[in-house]
């Protein structure tokens, strides 16, 4: 009895393991994966260089987590470094299979933390800050079979700090 009911619902097993292959091809065929480096002109700073991860989940959603770094110090802020996580959205204009590009709008949260020089009584000392805030930005990327050239501009909004930046990024993709 047992052995009927095995080979009664192989069928059935059969089916769904490659209904289930077939779908996870499909969603796993789709995702564009990126690692880059760049460097970003902040209003009122010297150069910024960054380093992202990002990912396309089909043409038009993507995801980015992007850390951002300044040694240099303007005014009473120094060692300054952003982590920003965003959103992408955006279509991707395939040219061919080795070329598409993306014009894309981003938002999301971003991360300050960084040193400021606190003068109390006539004596000074630097005092680590953080602050949390959202970011908005819209950039273009032309994606080539294993690497991507970005240009785009991002704005902070932070309670303390409003910041603009314009930046290059150029790096590696690979088509899952």
């Amino acid at each position: 009895m047992i052995k009927y009911a095995a080979l009664s619902l192989l069928p059935i097993l059969s089916f769904s393991a490659s209904s289930a292959e077939s779908w996870a091809s499909q969603t796993v065929s789709d995702v564009d994966v990126r690692l880059g480096a760049g460097i970003y002109h902040p209003t009122y700073q010297d150069s910024a260089y960054a380093i992202e991860f990002g990912a396309d989940f089909n043409d038009f959603v993507g995801f980015k987590l992007q850390h951002q770094t300044d040694g240099s110090s303007t005014g009473n802020i120094e060692d300054l470094s952003i982590l920003r996580f965003g959103i992408e959205v955006g279509y991707n204009y395939h040219a061919n299979e080795y070329f598409a590009i993306k014009p894309f709008i981003e938002f999301g949260s971003a991360y300050y933390n960084y040193k400021e020089l606190v003068c109390l009584d006539e004596q000074c000392f630097k005092e680590r800050q953080r602050e949390v805030g959202q970011y908005y930005g819209l950039g273009v990327r032309a994606n080539f079979k294993y690497a991507y050239l970005e240009v785009n501009y991002k704005f902070d909004n932070m309670e303390i700090k409003n910041e603009s930046n314009i930046g290059f990024m150029l790096g590696v993709s690979y088509h899952f």
